[in-house]
């Protein structure tokens, strides 16, 4: 599952989060909610801050994590400030 929304704590920050395992289906509409979601807010408040919590992340295959990353990867519309990851090694 992915989930996408506005943080309720830090101003002007969007918090992206994956759980579970997603498949490349998942992946690629998780992405592009996401996509819109930043670039609404983005219009509303300018730049914009990103928080990925891929902490449970977990892609299927090397295919849905590629979907997934592809979603945010060299997109002009990418009107963010700070991107931030946070992982669990």
């Amino acid at each position: 599952m992915i989930e996408t929304s506005r943080s309720p704590t830090l101003a002007a920050t969007v918090l992206h989060r994956i759980t579970g395992i997603i498949d490349q289906q998942q992946a690629e509409q998780g992405a592009a909610e996401a996509l819109r979601f930043v670039q609404h807010l983005s219009s509303e408040l300018g730049p914009i801050n990103l928080v990925l919590d891929l902490r449970g992340k977990h892609c299927e295959n090397l295919q849905a994590h590629k979907s997934w990353s592809q979603g945010f990867a060299g997109n002009p519309a990418q009107r963010w400030l700070y991107c931030a990851a946070l992982a669990c090694l």
